[in-house]
């Protein structure tokens, strides 16, 4: 009778036991996931802020077209006043039949060669401009134009580090400060076309070529001269 007592008492305390620890497991496990979850987003909110430092190389094109270059020019004075760098600069000069190498840190100045500016320029007009920070390793400054793509310089150093110029670039009217870069950023500016397609007899011109009748030779009287239109077929 002692021992039924004895056995009901322990298998009693044991069921308590069981019923104390089994909430405090129960809320334990989504307080793991929580943390690691956090901990994930940290993690690549940091990945996505950086700095500017001596690694990057500003890259304009290989054509050399002034307000490309006082655009480079003015990225580099900029960033090199704010971080206290000295910036490397090159064209996107490659040997002909060779493939572009993109650098592994690279501020793209204007129409190079390189796939974000082909991007952005199949993205925009000429009278459009834009930046974005598409990663750690590549930025894009572009403008449909060289003047446009100076205007993107300005805004582009402007908006993310308050640097500034004036009109005539002769001086500073803000020194700028130190800030980090998000990847994802960008900003661009559309001009509001009044025209979407321009129409020659009612045929958009993209349909349109211009056709040069082949020389003749010598000697011979030519049936024609000059350029006519043709539809493209």
């Amino acid at each position: 009778m002692l021992k039924r007592t004895l056995l009901r008492l322990s298998l009693a305390l044991l069921l308590a036991l069981l019923l104390v620890a089994l909430p405090s497991c129960i809320k334990g496990e989504p307080e793991e996931t929580t943390t690691a979850a956090a901990t994930e987003a940290s993690a690549e909110t940091q990945a996505a802020a950086f700095s500017i430092t001596d690694k990057y190389v500003l890259v304009r094109p290989e054509t050399e077209r002034a307000d490309e270059v006082l655009a480079m020019q003015y990225v580099k004075r900029g960033l090199d006043s704010i971080f206290g760098v000295s910036l490397q600069v090159k064209t996107d000069w490659v040997r002909r039949g060779a493939e572009v190498e993109p650098g592994e840190f690279e501020i793209l100045i204007g129409e190079t060669n390189r796939p974000h500016s082909r991007a952005a320029k199949a993205a925009l007009g000429s009278l459009d401009f834009c930046y974005e920070i598409v990663s750690e390793n590549v930025i894009v400054i572009y403008g449909g134009s060289p003047e446009k793509t100076l205007e993107a310089a300005r805004r582009f150093m402007l908006d993310i580090f308050g640097y500034e110029e004036s009109a005539d670039l002769t001086s500073v009217i803000s020194p700028g400060q130190p800030a980090e870069l998000l990847v994802g950023t960008s900003y661009i500016s559309r001009f509001d076309y009044p025209v979407d397609t321009l129409k020659i007899g009612g045929y958009p011109v993209t349909d349109i070529k211009l056709v040069s009748p082949p020389r003749r030779r010598r000697g011979r009287k030519a049936c024609c001269h000059g350029n006519f239109l043709a539809l493209r077929v």
